[in-house]
């Protein structure tokens, strides 16, 4: 027998310190040969691997990205995927996520308002199932993914890590003992240090970014440094940029009907606003003010209905256009320092800093349905109402309507750092000890006051309405100017200003021991401890009749302006009016209520506040080694891991208006085994399978305890549940890999997994009176609401999350990596295809059943061209009901993605450098969410967050 595992080890980790770096703002061929042998096991530590990686290096460019990662995988024993950076600062992409996503069995999350990648979900599953970690170190930034994701769990921002810091991304999909547990699969990322490149190097690099619906220009700039003397090594790192985005949307807040009660109506679902009874005053369109208004004289003015046809007529609850634009400034420092006394013992410290600071102005124009009702509006008075087969309103009059806007000026100021020490000790040839510590804390202030107008009652608007199967979004015009500050129709609604703080703070250590029993034989075994604190308060006011009384009535039109977004097609205006915001609060208190307003139970953006903290110890014994069955090589690697949790939840309860704290403690433990196999039944042909059992903690905001009510119409509210228990998979994995050069390769793999416990939302109808919350602690328009929907009787569905028995996922990932020299030298691709199948189930998994990816390159001397193509089928990312309708989804249509790479590098006074052009979403791909019945698909969402372009100079020397 003979023995595959490497006893080299990289000890150098780097230390970093929060640098601010906000106003900063290769492609050698190589001729393939027959790949060598697998070497390294995955016993080794990751960084040990990592190193070792970096120093088998002899190409740059794209195409040494992919022979390092063809290297990495092949090495592992366990099922692993690795993206490579060629050379300090320059990694293949220019976001970690967008990197993650070409790699088979991987998702992102999207920025819908930037359109950048955010986070990270492997094998379908959400981002909460994959645990993010730096160095092998958990991470835990304060951030909440992008615009409206308002992720509250154990999900991390990869926006927050600029990859030119960074050399290694690796993804275990299968677990081994040693990892850290508490999700399904686990991404490791891999800063750069010092000692991958010894000797002094410089990294410099200036670019300007450009967005097409923005249409502004951003910037940034980078600066990386490193040298090693003799047995010290330091980096220091820090990259800054400003991006400007923008993004016209669509948003129908969700589709309903008329509440009609009328005899041989069929209508139980939804019911989210209500005719007028009687003629209101102004109504126009030859009505009568006062003349009652009965089944008859509705049936009347819509000729060619039934009374259930217009009771069950799809509108869209508030046709909304929305226009979105900011500003991200961010900043992130490193610093790597390493020092090496001896062969055998080695020091290193980890820190990684980022500031970051996001300003946007969101404008929403909204046609006023839900909620319209003679106790409110007066009511709306149909006319020549059309629906096709499937009941939707294709055109149709709508008397006595309201127009309203409301703006959000959100500023959001967010900091994060992680510092990690360790020491690594090889006191005898078949010894290795290594001892690590962290300590991370983050913090996110977010400022979003609300600013609402609306139109006057009973000022004789009309709307007109059309929405033909031409129609992406419904068209809807109005017979008054809504461009007109000045036409005296508006009047101030409901004004609140709002605030939100979250923290995290994170600490633990671990320690590990490597011991080779014989020379085919290792044993690793070690502990780990993690403590961590996450925290979330809010606090709001309404600023309704302050602003009343320091802006009357006939003062409102000095305080107006109009804008004019890009705009979403089929829309019925182009310009409209919004709050002049600078102006309103040099002349009002808005910002003295928002530094004092009170503690509420809910941030602005629906989460509960509350505290979550965790004490997690944990062990394992794994074993590793290589034996032959018919004179080849079969690697082992197997164990258990065992961990044990401490849990403190702290959530709100409100009695009147007095909001208190709930404290529940839990604890909990799992034993999770695990065993990883490799055989190399011929040359360059490898059989992998995997057997383990892993385990996913719920999500800190669904176990805090209380009741909030969610939406401004209060008809929607969200229980906690303390009782939710950790979700257990048993994974089971085959795979087959052919490799027929240093990059180019083939692989199928076959995936299962059992989850027992997966979270899923339980709904149940209810009354007001049931949450035991009083009216007078609702803000003044959720009084309203719910006082025009029947006080305490108002029906309200509350939504609880509770966990299932099994959900059963099988899946299927195939890659290709094939140069193609033998046609034109440089060129090649690279593609992949993921199946994933979660059942016959009511659960909604929020995965899409297949991606594909698809990269082609070519790269000589001095260029190097990429263009890459994703593809994600549609998913459903919400269960039934949706706004009443007990069979509709919430479901995110397909989606395709082209981005373009080149690369031209020169020398120019004897210095390296490089011109790069990057763009991403070059064919604008729009992303779009429908309410879907089986029968019909009705836009919820549209967003169109255009193209980025990059243009970037960097000389390395």
């Amino acid at each position: 027998m003979k023995m595959h595992i490497s006893r080299k080890m990289l000890a150098s980790a780097a230390c970093s310190v929060s640098a601010l770096a906000l106003s900063m703002g290769t492609a050698d061929a190589q001729t393939e040969t027959p790949p060598p042998a697998p070497e390294a096991s995955s016993s080794q530590p990751q960084e040990a691997q990592a190193d070792a990686s970096v120093a088998d290096i002899v190409v740059t460019g794209y195409r040494a990205s992919l022979e390092s990662a063809a290297r990495s995988k092949r090495d592992a024993i366990n099922f692993t995927e690795s993206v490579n950076a060629s050379d300090i600062g320059k990694f293949p992409d220019l976001n970690l996520a967008e990197s993650l996503q070409r790699v088979p069995g991987v998702q992102i999350s999207r920025d819908l308002s930037s359109g950048e990648g955010t986070q990270v979900r492997v094998r379908g599953l959400g981002p909460s199932f994959t645990r993010v970690v730096l160095n092998g170190t958990p991470i835990n930034p304060a951030t909440d993914g992008g615009i409206d994701d308002n992720s509250n769990g154990r999900e991390v921002d990869l926006n927050l890590f600029p990859s030119e810091l960074f050399t290694k991304l690796e993804i275990s999909k299968s677990a081994q003992p040693e990892q850290l547990e508490g999700g399904l699969s686990l991404v490791n990322l891999r800063p750069a240090h010092a000692f991958d490149k010894p000797g002094q190097h410089m990294y410099l690099a200036a670019n300007s970014s450009y967005s097409t619906s923005a249409r502004k220009a951003g910037y940034g700039a980078s600066l990386i440094y490193s040298n090693t003397w003799d047995n010290f090594g330091i980096l220091i790192g820090a990259v800054g940029n400003v991006r400007r985005y923008s993004n016209d949307a669509y948003w129908s807040s969700g589709w309903t009907n008329a509440n009609l009660n009328c005899a041989g109506c069929d209508n139980t679902q939804s019911n989210q606003f209500t005719f007028a009874t009687s003629v209101p005053a102004n109504s126009g369109n030859g009505l009568v003010a006062g003349t009652p208004i009965t089944l008859n004289t509705l049936l009347a003015l819509n000729p060619g209905l039934t009374g259930n046809q217009l009771t069950n007529a799809y509108l869209p609850r508030a046709d909304r256009h929305e226009y979105l634009s900011g500003t991200t400034k961010r900043g992130t420092g490193l610093v790597s320092l390493e020092w090496r006394p001896s062969d055998s013992l080695r020091f290193t410290v980890d820190a990684m800093g980022n500031k970051t600071r996001n300003v946007f102005d969101r404008y929403n124009s909204n046609w006023y349905v839900r909620s319209s009702a003679p106790a409110t509006t007066g009511g709306m008075v149909p006319i020549n109402v059309k629906v096709d087969e499937n009941n939707v309103v294709t055109s149709g009059t709508f008397a006595n309507s309201n127009f309203f806007v409301t703006q959000r000026h959100t500023v959001d100021r967010s900091y994060f750092y992680h510092v990690n020490p360790s020491v690594f000790w090889n006191p005898a040839d078949n010894l290795e000890i290594d001892l690590s510590g962290y300590y991370s804390q983050a913090e996110l202030k977010r400022s979003i006051p609300t600013l609402w107008i609306t139109t006057r009652l009973n000022q004789g608007i009309t709307a007109n309405y059309s929405y033909g199967a031409d129609q992406k979004v419904p068209t809807v015009s109005f017979n008054f100017d809504v461009a007109n500050p000045t036409s005296g129709i508006w009047t101030w609604e409901n004004e609140t200003v709002q605030r939100e703080e979250r923290t995290t703070d994170s600490k633990g250590a671990r320690l590990n021991f490597r011991y080779d029993v014989d020379p085919d034989f290792r044993v690793s075994f070690g502990g780990a401890y993690d403590q961590s604190k996450r925290s979330i308060l809010a606090y709001s006011a309404d600023a309704t009749a302050a602003l009343r009384s320091q802006i009357p009535q006939d003062q409102i039109a000095n305080y107006l302006t109009t804008i004019t977004p890009r705009g979403i097609p089929n829309r019925g205006y182009t310009t409209y009016t919004v709050v002049d915001r600078e102006k309103l609060l040099a002349a009002t208190n808005l910002e003295e209520l928002e530094a004092n307003a009170p503690l509420r139970t809910l941030t602005a953006l629906g989460t509960s506040i509350g505290d979550v903290e965790e004490k997690v110890k944990g062990a394992y014994l794994q074993f590793s080694g290589t034996t032959q069955i018919f004179d080849r090589d079969l690697r082992i690697s197997g164990g258990v891991r065992y961990t044990a949790t401490d849990q403190i939840v702290s959530g709100p309860i409100q009695l009147g208006t007095v909001i208190s704290f709930q404290d529940i403690e839990t604890n909990y433990d799992a034993w999770l085994p695990s065993l990883n196999l490799s055989y190399e039944p011929m040359d360059n042909l490898i059989v992998r399978g995997a057997v383990s059992r892993t385990m996913t903690r719920a999500n800190p905001q669904q176990i805090l305890p209380g009741t909030v009510i969610t939406d401004a119409t209060v008809q929607n509210a969200r229980a906690g549940n303390p009782e939710l228990k950790p979700y257990f998979s048993d994974n089971y994995d085959l795979g087959l890999e052919y490799y027929f050069s240093q990059s180019g390769y083939v692989a199928l793999g076959g995936f299962t997994k059992k989850v027992t416990g997966f979270p899923t939302t339980q709904f149940t109808n209810a009354i007001f009176g049931d949450l035991g919350i009083p009216i007078s602690a609702l803000l003044a328009f959720q009084q309203d609401a719910v006082n025009a929907n029947g006080g305490l009787n108002a029906p309200i569905i509350i939504s609880r999350p509770v966990n299932t028995d099994v959900v059963k996922l099988k899946g299927l990932e195939a890659t290709w990596v094939q140069p193609l020299d033998f046609l034109f030298k440089g060129i090649g691709f690279n593609a992949s295809f993921t199946y994933v199948d979660d059942g016959d189930t009511n659960v909604v998994t929020a995965i899409a059943p297949r991606i594909y990816n698809l990269i082609g390159y070519y790269e000589n001397d001095n260029l190097s061209l990429r263009v890459s193509w994703v593809r994600q089928a549609s998913r459903v990312v919400a269960g039934a009901p949706t706004n009443g309708f007990v069979n509709a989804v919430q479901r995110e249509q397909a989606r395709s993605q082209v981005d373009v790479s080149a690369r031209y590098k020169f020398e120019l006074m004897g210095k390296a450098l490089q011109l790069s052009l990057d763009g991403t979403n070059i064919l604008e791909a729009k992303t779009l969410t429908s309410q879907d019945d089986g029968i019909t698909s009705l836009p919820l969402r549209l967003h169109n967050p255009g193209a980025q372009y990059r243009l970037e100079l960097s000389m390395s020397f």
